[in-house]
């Protein structure tokens, strides 16, 4: 574990900037809570996902740095048989594509944009709106923002249904 002048690791320095443990866990357990209710298609606070983004990259940082040097051994990945493996699929990488799985998976009145890497639908749909599609059509990774809009996201994920 690399270590600085007052021989603590990166994340122990991260973690003390906390006021205890407690109140860490606590930021772990609001995160996790925000994550699955952000997965239920509930709309999220900006100021939690700058804080929440930001609270992850410094402890990606401090990990990086704790761990650069360790020597780790890493486990086998497990054999589970002739099943094939779960794979990512390939991020959108233009408009098009984006149009394209919104047409295939029926969706209507939307504009596509690009949000740093990362290419999304914004609808003008209400929760109503949201609430049905997702009855008869099947899930939609997204939030409303704080002005109202529904976002789609993750496009990707919703990619296996446009034919090639």
């Amino acid at each position: 574990m690399t270590t600085t002048k007052n021989n603590s690791s990166a994340v122990q320095q991260l973690a003390e900037t906390f006021g205890s443990m407690d109140e860490l866990l606590e930021l772990f357990d609001n995160i996790l809570a925000r994550i699955t209710s952000a997965y239920a298609g509930s709309a999220q606070e900006n100021y939690n996902l700058v804080g929440d983004y930001d609270f992850i990259h410094q402890l990606k940082q401090a990990l990086k740095t704790d761990l650069k040097n360790a020597g780790l051994q890493y486990a086998q990945v497990p054999y589970y048989g002739d099943v094939p493996p779960i794979a990512t699929p390939p991020k959108i990488d233009n408009i098009t594509q984006a149009i394209q799985i919104a047409e295939a998976k029926g969706i209507q009145d939307f504009r596509a944009v690009k949000l740093k890497d990362e290419y999304a639908l914004l609808t003008n749909w209400t929760q109503s709106e949201v609430t049905a599609y997702q009855a008869s059509m099947g899930t939609l990774w997204g939030s409303f923002s704080d002005e109202g809009v529904f976002m789609i996201r993750f496009l990707n994920l919703m990619q296996n249904d446009v034919t090639q």
